[in-house]
């Protein structure tokens, strides 16, 4: 019926042919419905295909074609050809073109090449327009397919009139109808639903795209587990990291619908994950890092984000969890290296300042301070090294450390300096405290040096000011230390002095014979008593600073190395800081720091010169040359009495003082 209307005032009209026609033309939708897409893209074999699957629709059209004029076809190629190079591009299009052209010239008749024309003409027509115009007019798809339609059954019906108007005069009624009316309307309702057709496969094709690469971005983290739950606790999505973890820590061979929590065999882990998901739900995004219940020590840090649809509902949770053990574990080694001295273990002065508030409330009184001073250390680290003062520092903490237990904490305030808080210790409790301390530092020895500490307390009672109490504590130790600094000192002097016979015998004599020449000196120099037992000590410290030379270089057979002579240079220097640090040696230290300077200048550490060198230092250089050459040495033999004396002749006025150096050649000649 709708035919009869379209062609109305037609004659001649098989309109059954017409209809096998339009009939064939949905099956070029329905193969573009089924390959338009992925299966076609990007591949000239498969365009090619495409191209010969609607190449029959065309040889199917030619063959139930009618003729109005004996060898002039009349049928709806037009439609197919140019919707083919609108929708199907150029491959498909030339092939579907050259099959055709074959085949039109296979039937022949008299129309043969007109056909042709009409074959080449719409198919370039397609292929223009979806090139060179579509979507480049900037109007709605609609009135641009209807624009599309109408040329393309304009330009068939002009090809017509322009190829032999006479011939087709007596038709021009039915080729009005049929290639303006007609073909417009088929082509514009075929054209709507191919369109709607690659729509809908550009967003089949998308989803696709897209759930790729939602699956490649979910499983591309190695380190991080995703999964998507419903309400219901219920798996929507997981990825491959998460399914592996599952597996290997639960045995569980997860897939999509299970319950998550049913996996959850921990009852702690279980009610922390519950928690966690329903405040999810409830529409709060957070993160958060919690231990694993079953695996001390490890963390993971889990962020969860609400998934609403499009009325704001919640419908569900992503997951995203990570392990950050070794974060973790660096931010605990952090804070413990905040609050904690590294040397010792101990708190630091930090702790103790931001927890002495929390300390001082009533539950705690009477809280006692304890401040204590380790006693010789700056002694031992200039006779053994830094790391014999640290060792000692560290011995002290435990000694510490041992004693206040959990009843308090020990934190190191200082070089030296450590503070013991106590909380509920009564004035009798912190003395015998202490003297615990002092017991166990006494048991304790670093290189021989006994371990002690100068030690002040004062207890804070209610009412009472920290720092008041902190300062009372702190004189009282200072005035210990100053009672007990000679004494320890003097005997660390002593152990250090002890230390090095033993590490080398020749030493001992070598002191003990030096202190009597320096004696010898000054008795002939006519100094007074105590200024001649002065240079005797002097003489018996001189080289107190080789203790902290290496064996190696004091022991050595042969003859020094330049780095070995620069070595051994620095004893003097290291007896003046080991001295020095007793009020007792302080002169005596400054005779032994400079007991290797010439008298022209040329000595060291110094280099001084004449009068400015002092006195007693003058004089245990030539005691101390004098035995060092009368010593027989494994790479030398040793100097007779005359030979050394002329050596020190040879060298007065130049390495000596010349006034001591003859005092000294009268007094051992005689």
């Amino acid at each position: 019926m709708l035919l009869n209307i379209l062609l109305l005032g037609a004659s001649n009209v098989d309109f059954e042919t017409i209809a096998l026609n339009i009939m064939f033309l949905v099956w070029i939708a329905v193969l573009y419905a089924v390959f338009v897409g992925n299966y076609f893209k990007n591949s000239i074999l498969k365009k090619i295909g495409l191209g010969l699957l609607v190449s029959s629709v065309s040889i199917l059209i030619l063959s139930v074609s009618f003729e109005m004029i004996e060898g002039y076809l009349f049928d709806t190629r037009t439609v197919l050809f140019s919707l083919s190079g609108l929708f199907l591009g150029l491959i498909p299009t030339l092939v579907i073109a050259l099959v055709t052209l074959a085949y039109r010239f296979y039937l022949g008749h008299e129309g043969v090449y007109l056909g042709m024309v009409l074959i080449l003409m719409s198919s370039s027509y397609g292929l223009l327009w979806k090139y060179f115009v579509w979507k480049k007019l900037k109007v709605n798809y609609l009135v641009e397919l209807i624009v599309f339609s109408l040329i393309s059954g304009l330009l068939p019906f002009l090809l017509l009139m322009a190829w032999d108007y006479s011939l087709f005069q007596p038709h021009l009624n039915f080729i009005y109808i049929f290639y303006l009316i007609t073909i417009p309307i088929i082509t514009f309702l075929l054209s709507l639903i191919l369109h709607r057709q690659k729509h809908l496969a550009n967003l089949s094709n998308m989803i696709n795209e897209q759930r790729d690469l939602l699956n490649i971005a979910i499983n591309s983290p190695k380190v991080m587990e995703i999964y998507v739950l419903d309400k219901d606790f219920n798996y929507l999505l997981f990825n491959s990291y998460h399914e592996y973890c599952m597996k290997m820590y639960y045995g569980s061979n997860i897939k999509v619908g299970d319950s998550f929590l049913e996996y959850i065999k921990n009852s702690e882990m279980y009610s922390r994950y519950r928690s966690q998901i329903f405040k999810a739900l409830q529409g709060v995004e957070y993160s958060t890092i919690d231990e694993v219940e079953t695996t001390q020590g490890k963390y993971y840090e889990s962020m969860f984000t609400p998934i609403r649809n499009g009325s704001n509902d919640v419908i569900g949770v992503a997951i995203f969890s990570y392990d950050v053990t070794k974060r973790k574990s660096y931010e605990i080694h952090l804070e413990y290296l905040n609050y904690h001295d590294a040397l010792t273990n101990v708190y630091n002065r930090r702790y103790y300042n931001e927890n002495m508030i929390t300390y001082d409330s009533i539950e705690n009184y009477p809280l006692c301070l304890i401040l204590g001073d380790v006693n010789s250390l700056k002694t031992v680290n200039d006779a053994f090294g830094h790391q014999a003062g640290d060792e000692m520092l560290k011995q002290t903490a435990d000694v510490l450390k041992n004693i206040v237990g959990e009843t308090g904490f020990v934190s190191r305030i200082g070089g030296d300096e450590f503070i013991v808080l106590l909380k509920n210790t009564p004035k009798h409790k912190a003395e015998k405290v202490i003297k615990d301390i002092n017991s166990a530092l006494d048991q304790r020895s670093i290189e021989g040096v006994r371990l002690s500490m100068s030690i002040g307390y004062e207890i804070l009672e209610q009412g009472g000011s920290v720092e008041n109490t902190f300062k009372q504590a702190e004189d009282k130790m200072y005035i210990n230390k100053l009672y007990e600094q000679s004494t320890d000192k003097n005997e660390t002097i002593n152990t250090i002095m002890k230390g090095l016979y033993e590490k080398n015998s020749r030493e001992e004599m070598h002191s003990q014979r030096v202190s009597k020449y320096c004696g010898m000196i000054g008795q002939a120099l006519k100094l007074p008593k105590d200024k001649v037992n002065s240079l005797k000590i002097a003489g018996i410290l001189h080289d107190i600073g080789k203790i902290a030379i290496e064996d190696s270089i004091l022991d050595k057979p042969g003859k020094l190395t330049d780095f070995e002579y620069e070595r051994i240079k620095k004893h003097s220097e290291i007896g003046y800081r080991i001295l020095s640090a007793s009020s007792q040696y302080l002169e005596i230290s400054k005779d032994i720091l400079h007991h290797h300077e010439h008298y022209n200048g040329k000595g060291y550490p110094r280099g001084l010169k004449g009068e400015n060198i002092p006195f007693n230092s003058r004089i245990i250089a030539v005691a101390d040359a004098y035995d060092a050459m009368t010593l027989s040495r494994p790479y030398r033999s040793s100097f007779t009495k005359e030979e050394a004396i002329k050596e020190l002749k040879k060298c007065s006025g130049t390495q000596f003082d010349p006034l001591i150096v003859d005092a000294f050649i009268k007094v051992i000649n005689k």
